[in-house]
């Protein structure tokens, strides 16, 4: 009888060394780990679950070399020409929650700005030429009219509303971008012409309702400064998110720029330029190091506010499939942004995965979004189909 050979198949399974880091709670004790290089996003989080012995599971991304993993340990060492000796160095982060529609609002025409920056309160410019304030229960509790054209921005400056019809935009002390390519500077104080003194409030009820009537009417100021630069429409102008740089405004418009200026000289001190892409909008990161740009070529490009180059190819770019209307920055974190459009979509960025948006989400009717705002917790857009409100975050801190 001949003899009969068995062969056995045996599976290779090829591991990486790698360190774990991270600027969260839940640290790890600091060892060397071999990692399977089939593993995923979802083994990793799971083994940093289980050697913590976490109470509650907690999702986490993983970032190597300040890029967010998106497919296994293999692909990504292929991809980047790592060697199966060497040492990884891992970083993980609280995964953002996949967001969930909490209230909408229905409208009548479409809200074309949206502010969510005082807690307990929506703020809301419509194209029928009214401004409605929400409550914490999404219930108006004002109505403002008195423009005669759609508002198609609106925003808070401490405890003042402003807003602007169709041509201008305000901010803080506050800017407006315009039709003509020129951008102006506001002063938001009151003149003493304007202020009622309080000793002088109630001395009789005919008094009372003349001083009610000066506070209540709207304020009308023209710029303390114009400044010129731009070519062609100026569509967003925005102050620098850092309170040690007042005098710091960024802008972009149709003629493909993204501008910075001095606001107390009136001086535009730097110009980037990206050939045939007309800016819609624009949102600086929390550091003020970076700006994002949306362009009527379906793309967002960050760009480095640091660099002085007047012809500046972006750091990166993401690609949309419609035209991105809206951009808002993360309220604190200078890596995320979050964008909408005209195809109804939502989606949250991390300029450190530039393939994918890290969430997305639709709009209930699948309507246009024309403007979005964010703060911790909450997302709230405006647009073709009203008013929206969705929990984003980590761990569902929504609170109005």
């Amino acid at each position: 009888m001949a003899d009969q050979e068995t062969t056995t198949t045996t599976t290779t399974v090829t591991s990486h060394p790698a360190f774990f880091t991270t600027k969260t709670e839940h640290v790890l004790p600091a060892q060397k780990y071999f990692i399977p290089d089939s593993w995923r996003r979802y083994q990793l989080s799971q083994l940093i679950n289980k050697v913590l012995s976490l109470d509650q599971s907690i999702p986490f991304d993983f970032l190597i070399r300040g890029e967010v993993l998106r497919g296994s340990i293999a692909e990504w060492c292929a991809e980047h020409g790592i060697g199966e000796e060497e040492t990884l160095e891992i970083e993980y982060i609280k995964s953002l929650m996949p967001p969930q529609r909490m209230a909408s609002i229905p409208q009548k025409d479409w809200i074309s700005s949206v502010s969510c920056k005082i807690p307990e309160s929506i703020l809301a410019g419509s194209y029928d030429a009214n401004i409605y304030i929400f409550d914490a229960s999404q219930k108006p509790v004002h109505t403002i009219s008195g423009h005669t054209a759609p508002v198609t921005s609106v925003c808070w400056v401490g405890g003042l509303l402003f807003l602007k019809r169709m041509g201008t935009r305000p901010f803080r002390v506050k800017s407006r971008t315009s039709w003509d390519a020129v951008i102006g500077v506001w002063n938001t104080g009151i003149p003493d012409v304007d202020q009622v003194p309080l000793e002088e409030v109630g001395e009789e009820r005919k008094k009372r309702r003349k001083v009610a009537s000066e506070e209540e009417r709207p304020v009308r100021k023209g710029p303390e400064e114009v400044m010129k630069s731009h070519t062609n429409r100026v569509t967003r102008a925005l102050f620098s998110p850092l309170s040690s740089s007042n005098n710091l405004a960024y802008s972009c418009g149709l003629d493909s720029t993204v501008r910075t200026w001095d606001t107390s000289a009136g001086l535009c001190i730097s110009t980037m330029t990206l050939p045939e892409r007309p800016f819609t909008d624009i949102a600086v990161q929390a550091d003020g190091n970076i700006v994002v740009a949306a362009s009527t070529d379906r793309t967002a490009s960050v760009l480095d506010l640091r660099t002085s180059n007047t012809s500046s190819a972006p750091i990166l770019s993401f690609s949309f499939s419609s035209l991105p209307s809206t951009l808002v920055a993360h309220p604190a974190d200078e890596r995320r942004f979050m964008s909408g459009s005209y195809d109804g979509i939502v989606r949250i960025w991390d300029i450190r995965s530039p393939k994918v948006a890290v969430a997305h989400f639709k709009s209930e009717k699948g309507g246009k979004i024309l403007s979005t705002d964010w703060r911790k917790g909450m997302g709230v857009l405006g647009g073709e189909d009203g008013v929206e409100i969705w929990q984003i975050g980590e761990g569902g801190d929504t609170a109005l």
